[in-house]
């Protein structure tokens, strides 16, 4: 068991000298540096860079005893553990919206000034690129069948793709060969093609550096490509066409609910 214990420890970037000192502190109680090392067989300068750790992350506290003018090391209670967990998760949530409004411009750092293009072939990258799509919520225009893409994912996917779309209006401009279905979310804009145009069997989206692609096939491939200006001269061609629909807009409230597109898709 105390290996154990070692190991998780060690993933909260402990060194064995400060879990030995953690353990020991536990243990003995409130200890001097020099009955930690003693307890440990550890020098007093390790003690000392220990508990200094230790207390740098809320694991140990360190008081002065008034009569003895000594310091007196205390180890925090082992649930102290879960709740540095929790701050390391909270964190890392936030991280990662962090990270996800400045991804597209740090994937374009990257490729310099190169385009980038990324093709996948299968459910999983069609999955993954949907779920890309669904998730922007800050500009962009997108073209979709929604019929034929009803028809290739199954229920369990549209159930991944709803959980990725958010709350607030999506800040979107889309063309529609059906009524977007509720697993899209809620667009700033929506237009219906052309009945006679409807039948194209595949997504188109453009953001602010990237164009994905996909082509409902007999196995779906997805085109993913990172360049801004590819991205700008597309989204040109989106802006007008909006215009040329501009008599065809979805009403918001006439949306498919994601229960019934998905029954009548899979019935």
């Amino acid at each position: 068991m105390i290996n154990k214990t070692k190991e998780i420890l060690k993933e909260f970037g402990l060194t064995n000298g400060e879990i030995d000192t953690y353990l020991m502190s536990l243990k003995i109680g409130p200890s001097t540096v020099l009955d930690l090392a003693n307890a440990t067989k550890l020098t007093r300068q390790s003690i000392y860079n220990a508990a200094d750790k230790l207390a740098s992350i809320g694991l140990m506290r360190v008081c002065t005893e008034e009569s003895k003018q000594t310091k007196m090391y205390f180890a925090e209670a082992p649930t102290k553990l879960m709740s540095l967990i929790n701050q390391k998760r909270d964190y890392l949530e936030y991280m990662v919206n962090d990270l996800q409004s400045v991804i597209s411009v740090l994937e374009m750092e990257v490729a310099g000034n190169k385009p980038v293009a990324k093709m996948m072939q299968g459910q999983e990258g069609l999955v993954s690129a949907m779920q890309e799509i669904c998730s922007r919520t800050c500009g962009g225009y997108e073209m979709v069948d929604f019929a034929a893409l009803q028809q290739i994912l199954t229920s369990s996917e549209f159930d991944v793709l709803h959980k990725v779309v958010k709350n607030e209006e999506r800040d979107v401009t889309g063309l529609y060969a059906s009524c977007p279905p509720s697993v899209a979310g809620m667009v700033r804009q929506a237009h219906r093609l052309k009945e006679e145009d409807g039948d194209f069997k595949s997504v188109i989206a453009v953001f602010e550096y990237k164009i994905v692609m996909v082509s409902f096939c007999e196995k779906p491939y997805t085109l993913v490509i990172d360049d801004k200006n590819l991205a700008k001269s597309l989204g040109l061609l989106f802006k007008y066409s909006a215009k040329y629909l501009q008599d065809n807009i979805i009403p918001k409230d006439v949306q498919c609910s994601l229960d019934k597109m998905t029954s009548e898709g899979k019935s």
